[in-house]
């Protein structure tokens, strides 16, 4: 029995944690239907990419040195607006989560979830949805009640 063809979807990651990049191009690699088309910490690098590819998704760590995450996405979501963002944080203050949100982010995942979530978070953001670890999503959802 054939499979139904998934469409590629392509990624740029920036991070500034050497192994965790590797690690994540390593594995999201690995999946047949996602293909990374930059990974790397350097954050103009990982503009120009986004400028040039179109990457249906883009994985930003929001503690990137070198450049404000927020301001790399903005940057971006300015220049072209095909790129839906994703970022991973070891941790989210509620300062973050709100930049995020104002940048467009589609998702926010903390670096402590599994493997699989990030994997479908990347297939539910190229369709559109939006992907926040549980606990940001609780945050998330109680800022947008008390701003009401």
């Amino acid at each position: 029995m054939d499979l139904p063809h998934r469409a590629l979807i392509h990624l740029v990651i920036m991070d500034s944690e050497r192994m965790l990049l590797d690690s994540l191009s390593s594995n999201l690699s690995s999946e047949p239907d996602l293909s990374i088309v930059y990974a790397d910490d350097d954050p103009q690098q990982g503009i120009r990419a986004c400028l040039d590819t179109f990457p249906e998704v883009a994985i930003i760590d929001v503690e990137l040195k070198g450049r404000d995450p927020f301001d790399i996405a903005a940057e971006i979501h300015s220049r072209q607006k095909k790129t839906r963002f994703l970022f991973l944080g070891r941790w989210a203050s509620d300062i973050s989560i709100e930049q995020a949100l104002r940048v467009n982010a589609f998702g926010f995942l903390l670096k402590t979830e599994p493997f699989s979530i990030l994997v479908d978070s990347i297939h539910r953001i190229n369709r559109g949805d939006f992907c926040f670890s549980s606990e940001i999503e609780n945050r998330v959802v109680y800022n947008r009640e008390n701003h009401s």
